[in-house]
């Protein structure tokens, strides 16, 4: 009996980082896809390929909350995403609440990290 629990353990962990890498692949995907300039998107719309940034973003939000290999990746995407694409792409300002909040549980985690405040 053992042994048939430690096999569904491992199967629901590697479950886990297999859902968390689908979201951060299908959201980066959705995500970048929704960046291109318009005349590229009607092109890889004919391809059958589609830019939907409002899915993207909550897949990659769902990877980022999970506990996979991939999480953390995820968050960086978003936190590029808020603070960086969105203001040079002129999309939009960028969302530091969010971008605060995605960093909150990592500060919490490490909280010797180096800041920006001076010594």
């Amino acid at each position: 009996m053992e042994n048939a629990t430690e096999d569904a353990e491992k199967e629901k962990s590697t479950h886990i980082h297999f859902r968390g890498g689908v979201n951060m692949g299908i959201g980066s995907f959705n995500l970048i896809l929704s960046m291109l300039p318009s005349r590229v998107l009607r092109l890889m719309e004919f391809l059958g390929f589609s830019g939907d940034r409002e899915l993207g973003l909550s897949q990659l939000r769902e990877g980022a909350a999970s506990n996979s290999l991939r999480s953390i990746l995820s968050t960086l995407t978003l936190l590029m995403f808020h603070l960086y694409m969105s203001v040079i792409l002129g999309t939009g300002e960028g969302n530091l609440p969010e971008a605060e909040a995605l960093l909150k549980p990592y500060a919490e985690k490490f909280p010797n990290v180096s800041t920006a405040e001076p010594y």
